[in-house]
């Protein structure tokens, strides 16, 4: 499995982007994982980073935003009060 650092552009703010590509090379499907309210704090980056590895292993791209670096939030449950308002970013 590769995985590469990307980034993107979101609001003006730039936002990290790992892309975990199979090791065949050609068209092939991706997937957008999205983390939770507590975006990818150490104690849950395994968990979510598995079903990356789970996904290339089954020949499918996978691609993983740091979203919250978009909006500056912090990650906690506290977050979801800010979905309403940070939701156009």
């Amino acid at each position: 499995m590769a995985m590469t650092n990307e980034s993107f552009s979101s609001g003006g703010q730039p936002v990290s982007l790992e892309v975990f590509l199979p090791a065949s090379s050609g068209k092939r499907p991706a997937v957008l994982i999205l983390h939770g309210s507590f975006d990818l704090l150490p104690q849950y980056r395994a968990d979510i980073v598995s079903f990356a590895e789970t996904l290339v292993e089954a020949g499918i791209a996978a691609t993983m935003p740091h979203y919250f670096e978009s909006t500056k939030a912090d990650p906690d449950i506290g977050v979801l009060k800010l979905i309403p308002e940070k939701r156009p970013a």
